[in-house]
């Protein structure tokens, strides 16, 4: 005949108690932000890309401003928040475990220029747009055109090349990024050189750049296919080359 042990039941039930416990604590290490990105009028600003770069996170605001991150752990995070057109900001933020919320302001770039110069900068801006189509027609290097992006509807400007041969997405600081798969490059984390609108990037990756904002982009894997223009400067190219243009703003007389 079996003996029922008289401290089973309260062993088990402590047991089960610490499990429970211990299953709520890691609940409630998790949290989830709301956040909402506006200009310093207080409109919002789509298409801001926000990063948590020690977690490799990242997404982008939508047409009111809004990004929501659902499952950070619960402590200090810092927030990257970049947008063509105003200056990128950092925001330190406690992650209280619950659903947090925050509102961020981002300043635009000051343009020291009048209005006849702005109205230059637009017409050269659409200039080089032409040059680039021109350069899709010669085919030296890999492009992507806005037609392609509205096809495609990719998340970030790097979709656009997950298989394409020779290329691959590479995630660094929590953004996406290029690199070519040449011989030089493979044997280091060897980041391509990023032009915007013809002015050079360093640093800059190409996830980065809000895709909706994008008319164009060009891709070189090496100084010899490299068009000279984008050739120039201090640094070497032996890594390789991407040129982004941003969407030029549509004439004035059809401006909503």
């Amino acid at each position: 005949m079996s003996r029922r042990n008289p401290l089973r039941a309260p062993l088990l039930a402590g047991v089960l108690s610490v499990l429970a416990l211990a299953a709520g604590d890691a609940q409630a290490q998790r949290g989830r932000l709301i956040g909402t990105v506006n200009d310093t009028a207080g409109k919002p600003v789509a298409g801001a890309v926000v990063a948590v770069a020690a977690l490799r996170l990242e997404t982008a605001t939508d047409e009111q401003g809004v990004f929501v991150f659902s499952d950070l752990p619960s402590g200090a995070i810092d927030l990257s928040i970049r947008r063509i057109g105003y200056e990128p900001l950092r925001v330190p933020v406690a992650i209280t475990g619950a659903n947090d919320s925050l509102i961020v302001r981002l300043v635009q770039h000051a343009l020291a220029l009048e209005g006849i110069a702005v109205t230059a900068s637009t017409q050269r801006q659409r200039m080089n747009i032409e040059a680039f189509y021109e350069r899709v027609r010669r085919g030296t290097g890999t492009y992507v055109t806005r037609s392609d992006i509205l096809a495609r509807r990719p998340l970030s400007a790097t979709d656009m090349f997950r298989t394409v041969p020779g290329i691959r997405v590479f995630k660094g600081r929590g953004i996406d990024g290029i690199r070519f798969n040449t011989s030089s490059s493979m044997r280091r984390d060897c980041a391509p050189m990023v032009w915007i609108d013809g002015q050079r990037a360093p640093g800059m990756e190409l996830g980065e750049v809000p895709v909706s904002d994008v008319e164009g982009i060009e891709l070189y894997n090496g100084p010899s296919t490299t068009p000279l223009q984008f050739s120039q400067g201090p640094t070497g190219y032996s890594c390789g080359v991407i040129v982004v243009w941003t969407r030029p703003p549509p004439p004035a007389s059809i401006r909503p």
